[in-house]
């Protein structure tokens, strides 16, 4: 939900419409309105795919941590 959120955002800054957004990304423009959808399920490649076409990037990091206290 983090990256679509992330993508709406961009998509939302960048000014583009989005005719213009399906044209940079070779797709037809009902394709772009339901990745814009939150309700609707996005592939993270295409989503990575979708911000790199708006001068952005999809980092998933999965850092180390302390356990919590009390667990074993």
């Amino acid at each position: 939900m983090a990256a679509k959120t992330a993508f709406v955002t961009a998509f939302r800054n960048s000014g583009l419409s989005r005719a213009a957004l399906a044209k940079r990304l070779g797709m037809d423009g009902e394709t772009v309105r339901r990745m814009l959808d939150p309700r609707h399920r996005t592939a993270p490649g295409r989503i990575d795919k979708a911000l790199h076409a708006l001068g952005g990037e999809l980092v998933i990091e999965i850092r180390e941590c302390s356990p919590l206290l009390g667990r074993s």
